[in-house]
């Protein structure tokens, strides 16, 4: 008896929180109704978000255009100057300590520190 009891009061409890939860969703999609309704009435509103959200994809391509170029030109960057530090005799081998190669070494000894730099 105290079983059938004990899962009844379960029951009741997962269907409390059932009803709950369906009038939260309820109460929120009432909530993006009314947004969508008052979009309606402002149609400058409505005009200035329907271009931007056409805009993205434009955005988009230009901004992965913009990183394509940065990678590139960061290659570009960390082969010359390791070219450099070469004729300069500092290879992987032999070290060199002067200041200027530990801060190029520093400032674009890989593509991921060049296309940084680029970046600042």
């Amino acid at each position: 008896e105290l079983l059938v009891l004990a899962m009844d009061l379960s029951e009741s409890r997962f269907s409390l929180a059932f009803a709950l939860t369906r009038i939260l969703r309820i109460m929120r999609f009432v909530r993006i109704l009314r947004v969508v309704r008052l979009l309606r009435y402002m149609s400058e509103l409505r005009t200035l978000v329907v271009s931007i959200l056409s805009s993205i994809k434009a955005l988009v391509s230009a901004v992965a255009l913009l990183a394509l170029v940065m990678y590139v030109i960061g290659v570009y960057l960390t082969q010359l100057i390791l070219f450099h530090r070469l004729d300069m005799g500092c290879g992987r081998t032999s070290v060199c300590d002067s200041e200027t190669d530990l801060e190029l070494s520093r400032m674009y000894g890989s593509v991921g520190s060049s296309v940084m730099r680029l970046f600042q």
